[in-house]
């Protein structure tokens, strides 16, 4: 056939090409014959480029379209280029092409739609939807049309409800279709409506793959973190905490069954950190991460401060602070991360990090916040924390005056923050003030009665001040309403403690020489306490043996003492039995203490036979009864006053009358020792002759001082060392005699080995004077105190 002139001459030959060349393919061959027989036919030329464009030619296809300057005529041709020049990426051709078919019919379903595909390429996104949606008018329902706008939507931010519609119109006509189930469901979680995402696994699993299934978990194990974030009811919190900490778990069982999922474990692992760190489960949380291999480094920053919080809690602050130093390498700025490292320094007594950390944080929360052209500055909310945080760091270094100053001035400017009031509140507990911190606490439940800081302030109160009862419904309450709280799981470590039985052990031996009175002397004390019975009353029972040994007497006496003790918040009293060796009557002993206010006491006591009773007296059968009472004034921790009188009768007749005036001072405080000053003024008058095998002076007088140096030596969380170093001096005056120096020197080392074990040790040597001779020589001390 030859070659066509005319439209209708072209139908006819395409009909007999199309007949000839079934296939596509040998069609193509044809075309491409005839396009070289024929160049200038544009008839052949417009089908030879729409057969390249079908065949998946359009490299060639646009490429010739562009050579040849032909123009085409027939809407199936441009579009045919058109999409050919979509796939080349060449979307401005593309464009021009498909708003030339749209000029010569406007509801051309593919123009529309490929011109808003070239659209949404060239970040035209908007146009292209409102061409989409145009379409839609005319052709609702259109399902190519409403995939392409959902595709629209899906490269715009926050338009995931559009997309919802759109897929919900699509499901409407097609409801089984495994891939509009899938692409509505990631729509779901994209909207965090997890339960409708779950829902559509469960009906539809063939839908989605593991990488969807993994997407599920991870949406889920974000989306429970955050309802127990956001949620602020401590019943409704705990409930949310067990939840998430299964859906954690789903998570991470996922995680571990391919090796692909790797990079995705240590944020899974970190969340299941910050979880166990609120449930309180520190020892768990320790003990999990080891069996992970994951090192710290490849943890986010929340999931360090988690581990790192978690080893301060369970005592071991030098790996806290290791682990938060090298976080705060990359992360130089996190407010937690410093606070964890301030506190492990604090708990080792490291004051130059401590003071550092301190400082860091202090720049990090100034008091103005400024616009980034500093024009504009507002107050920064954070500010007041950061000057608790300040007042309050002095007195976990001891400088309780120096904090109290600091929270008395900021509440003078802000009366109505609790924060500060509670705080003040145990800074007066510290320094003895309990009446006081209570009266502060008063001002806080007026405005919020149950503020948990200062319930747990109150509590501790109580049990300062033996209100045993009120502090148990207290801390019941607190339990109740306030679950996995780490103030309340101290509160509860402490009152377990309160609540304990209590082994004790002390003894005491001197060795000194010089004197006729002068021997070997040994003190032993032991004994048990119980726990509290009906709150106020404790059994307890002691031994104490006191022996003496020198050329002319070896002799001891030993007291079994059985009795009751009694506390309330105004006092309380000690009644016991007393049974001693060699001594067929039964003896008693009472003493009653009084609380007058946060200063003054006043105690009083009788023994029947006198635990001060001299080996010496008692093995030449003399017995000693005595009575005592007493005053204390006690200005705060730092300062304080005794009075105190005894009167003892000996059965042989000798009535002895002492009195005994006492100074208290702490006149140095800092971040790691102290020093103090300890005045006394002592007077002793007895009514028989000296001339006894105990020390009976006529009378004597002394007056002098001791200095004590204390320092904290050791410290890692709980457990402490503290040494001691007592000088102590004055002059003594006995009557008929000269007067002269007694001294003594005493180095004490104090272990506390935990919240429930202490230990001490002592040595020394000393110089006294008896009936004008001298005495000296060392002595030694040992005991230990635990809680059962």
């Amino acid at each position: 056939m030859g070659e066509p002139k005319t439209q209708l001459e072209y139908q006819e030959w395409s009909q007999w090409a199309a007949e000839l060349y079934p296939e596509l393919l040998q069609r193509l061959a044809f075309y491409h014959e005839k396009i070289i027989e024929h160049p200038n036919n544009t008839f052949i030329y417009t089908d030879w480029l729409t057969l390249l464009s079908w065949n998946g030619n359009h490299q060639e296809a646009v490429s010739a379209f562009k050579t040849n300057g032909f123009r085409i005529e027939p809407i199936y041709a441009l579009e045919a280029v058109a999409w050919s020049a979509r796939q080349l990426s060449e979307y401005p051709l593309a464009e021009s092409l498909y708003e030339e078919i749209l000029q010569k019919e406007p509801s051309h379903k593919n123009a529309n739609l490929g011109l808003a595909a070239a659209q949404i390429e060239t970040g035209a996104v908007d146009d292209a939807i409102n061409r989409i949606e145009q379409y839609l008018l005319v052709s609702r329902g259109d399902k190519e049309a409403l995939t392409l706008l959902a595709y629209a939507y899906n490269q715009k931010p926050d338009t995931a409800l559009q997309k919802l519609v759109i897929y919900q119109k699509l499901l409407h006509e097609d409801p089984e279709n495994g891939e509009l189930i899938r692409a509505r469901t990631m729509i779901f979680l994209e909207l965090g409506l997890i339960e409708q995402a779950a829902q559509e696994f469960t009906l539809h699993p063939e839908a989605f793959t593991e990488n969807d299934k993994l997407d599920l978990l991870s949406h889920q194990n974000t989306i429970s973190i955050r309802k127990f974030n956001a949620e602020i009811r401590d019943k409704e919190k705990a409930a949310l905490l067990q939840q998430a900490l299964k859906v954690n778990q789903n998570y991470l069982n996922l995680l571990s069954l391919n090796a692909e999922y790797k990079t995705k474990l240590p944020l899974a692992v970190a969340d299941r950190l910050f979880l166990l760190n609120s449930a309180q489960e520190h020892e768990l949380l320790i003990s999990y991460f080891s069996e992970q291999k994951i090192s710290p480094s490849e943890l986010p920053t929340y999931g360090i401060e988690s581990l790192a919080d978690s080893l301060l809690v369970i005592g071991h602050p030098s790996r806290a602070l290791k682990l938060t130093e090298d976080a705060l390498q990359q992360a130089s700025q996190q407010i937690k991360l410093l606070k964890i490292a301030y506190y492990a320094s604090l708990d080792i007594h490291d004051m130059v990090r401590a003071n550092d950390y301190l400082e860091r944080l202090s720049l990090l929360q100034p008091k103005w916040r400024y616009s980034s052209n500093s024009h504009r500055r507002k107050i920064n909310p954070d500010y007041a924390e950061m000057l608790l945080f300040r007042a309050i760091h002095h007195a976990y270094v001891d400088q309780l005056a120096v904090s109290q100053e600091k929270l008395e001035n900021l509440i003078n400017n802000a009366p109505s923050n609790n924060e500060y009031r509670t705080n003040l509140s145990t800074v007066y507990r510290w320094r003895g003030w309990i009446d006081l911190s209570q009266q502060e606490l008063q001002y806080v439940f007026a405005t919020d009665v149950d503020y948990l800081p200062a319930k747990i302030s109150q509590t501790y109160n109580y049990i300062a001040n033996n209100d045993y009862y009120l502090a148990e419904q207290n801390i019941n309450l607190i339990n109740q309403k306030h679950h996995n709280k780490q103030s309340v799981e101290r509160l509860n470590d402490d009152w377990d403690a309160v609540n304990s039985s209590t082994l004790f052990f002390n003894t005491h031996y001197a060795n000194p020489k010089g004197t006729v009175f002068s021997s070997r002397d040994a003190f032993y004390e032991a004994g048990w306490i119980s726990k509290p019975l009906n709150f106020d009353w404790r059994l307890f029972y002691k031994r104490q043996q006191s022996r003496s040994e020198s050329k002319g007497i070896n002799g001891s006496y030993t007291i079994n003492d059985i009795g009751v003790d009694y506390k309330r918040p105004w006092g309380g009293f000690e009644l016991s039995a007393l049974n001693i060796n060699g001594i067929n009557k039964s003896h008693w002993s009472l003493l009653v203490n009084l609380k007058f206010s946060d200063h003054w006491k006043v105690n009083a006591g009788y023994q029947s036979f006198s635990k001060d009773t001299p080996v010496r007296a008692f093995v030449s059968d003399v017995n000693v009864e005595s009575s005592q009472a007493a005053i204390e004034y006690r200005l705060n921790e730092g300062h304080g006053y005794s009075l105190s009188h005894q009167y003892s009768t000996f059965s042989d007749g000798n009535n002895r009358t002492s009195i005994a005036l006492n100074g208290y001072h702490k006149i140095y405080q800092g971040e790691r020792s102290s020093l103090s000053l300890y005045e006394n003024l002592y007077w002793q008058a007895n009514s028989k002759d000296t001339n006894r095998l105990y020390f009976n002076p006529e009378e004597v007088l002394s007056l002098g001082a001791s200095v004590q140096f204390e320092s904290l030596l050791y410290k890692n969380s709980k457990t402490e060392l503290v040494q001691q170093i007592i000088l102590d001096a004055g002059q003594l005056k006995q009557t008929s005699f000269d007067t002269s120096l007694y001294y003594s020197i005493t180095y004490k080392n104090f272990w506390q080995l935990s919240n429930t074990l202490t230990l001490y040790y002592s040595a020394g040597y000393g110089q006294n004077s008896y009936d004008g001779q001298i005495e000296r020589g060392p002595f030694f001390g040992l005991g230990m105190e635990a809680k059962l």
